[in-house]
């Protein structure tokens, strides 16, 4: 993808960005397409690196007690994402991030963005927003799991995500909902059956 390409992309997302905040942002950040199942960022991760999607969709893994791979998220195109446990505090990475597709990144130090934020006021705008869309998609996920069934969860996502219904993403889907593939068929078929029969 091309600079031009890229500044293009980011002003359109960010039209709140001025020339020089974006200038300088896309000179701290690096440029990366990664294949899918890449791994993105590793667990226990000290750098605090983040990374936007420029393409793509990628899956943020947890470890549970017994050492299994949970998704608990999936990020589209036009997402910064960072271990949430890292946007306070110099700590390891709790989060893994994987590419479940063919991505097009950019990858730059936490860090430099903060230090972006102190020295750009449109910049700061962006991170503080940054700070509260990756806060408040934690929270939603965590009072998803907790309040609503599986069906409702998958109504959810597909309601907010469609393209990810797009791609062969089946079984991370299921993982993220914390179903099985059998259990979310069946759920795609009585809400396919639902809407058939409305029609």
């Amino acid at each position: 993808m091309q600079q031009q390409t890229i500044e293009a992309l980011l002003g359109a997302r960010f039209p709140e960005l001025g020339a020089a905040a974006l200038s300088a942002f896309l000179q701290a950040a690096e440029y990366r397409t990664v294949r899918k199942k890449h791994l993105i960022l590793p667990f226990g991760d000290t750098h605090r690196t983040a990374f936007y999607i420029l393409e793509g969709v990628v899956r943020g893994i947890i470890l549970d007690d017994s050492g299994r791979e949970r998704n608990l998220l999936l990020r589209t195109a036009g997402s910064f994402n960072v271990s949430v446990n890292q946007l306070m505090v110099p700590e390891p990475a709790k989060y893994a991030f994987e590419a479940i597709s063919d991505c097009s990144l950019l990858v730059f130090p936490f860090a430099a963005f903060e230090t972006l934020a102190r020295d750009y006021p449109d910049m700061n705008a962006l991170y503080i927003r940054v700070l509260k869309e990756n806060i408040l998609i934690i929270q939603n996920r965590i009072a998803e799991m907790a309040t609503k069934s599986p069906e409702q969860r998958y109504l959810t996502l597909l309601a907010q995500s469609p393209e990810l219904f797009q791609g062969a993403f089946n079984k991370h889907i299921a993982n993220y909902l914390g179903i099985t593939a059998v259990s979310l068929s069946r759920i795609r078929g009585r809400v396919y059956n639902r809407f058939s029969e409305a029609d």
